[in-house]
């Protein structure tokens, strides 16, 4: 058990747009921190953002040992302490992903919803079928997450790659603020 695990404690994090209403805090990916996302923030503006650094990253560096599920209970503590209303909107790109599930399924009650990205559950595959098994267990990620909430979508952009928040960041930023907004996803995703 980690010396923060059984406390309030929060996660060291940036934050911008104090002055909005709705708050959105993204979770950076595995080996990184907070300025994974530093393209995608001026894209945002109309948000009050919380970017942490997870355990054992970053200017969390010596919050450890890592564990999902720490990391999830952290990031609980930051927004009830720091997001407007106690709550957020998440978005989670490959590790970041992971711990906004852990995230909403622990502690729904401070996710609004969430913006996931970068999920692999298939193992690392070569060869020419790979996109369509892909698809294919995108599709059925999708298939399940339904059972739990109707309102899951999934979709496909075959011109990005794992980090498109650093490779489009106001398209990944775009593509967020619609799924928050209750918009049409950009026409640069094809559905699932």
């Amino acid at each position: 058990m980690s010396d923060f695990e059984g406390e309030e404690r929060t996660l060291p994090f940036t934050e911008h747009n104090q002055g909005e209403n709705v708050t959105v805090l993204l979770i950076h990916g595995a080996f990184s921190n907070d300025e994974e996302w530093n393209m995608v923030t001026p894209h945002l503006t109309n948000y009050h953002l919380l970017i942490p650094d997870l355990p054992g990253h970053g200017k969390a560096s010596a919050i450890r040992p890592f564990s999902k599920h720490l990391a999830a209970k952290l990031i609980a503590n930051t927004i009830t302490q720091h997001a407007k209303d106690g709550k957020a909107h998440i978005i989670g790109l490959s590790l970041g992903a992971y711990i906004a599930i852990d995230l909403a399924v622990r502690y729904p009650a401070v996710v609004r919803d969430m913006f996931i990205s970068g999920i692999k559950v298939l193992p690392i595959l070569h060869g020419p079928l790979v996109p369509y098994l892909i698809e294919a267990d995108t599709v059925h990620m999708r298939d399940i997450a339904r059972t739990l909430n109707p309102e899951t979508t999934a979709v496909v952009n075959l011109q990005i790659r794992h980090p498109w928040n650093r490779q489009k960041p106001e398209l990944f930023a775009e593509a967020a603020k619609a799924w928050f907004e209750g918009r049409e996803i950009p026409d640069d995703f094809r559905p699932l």
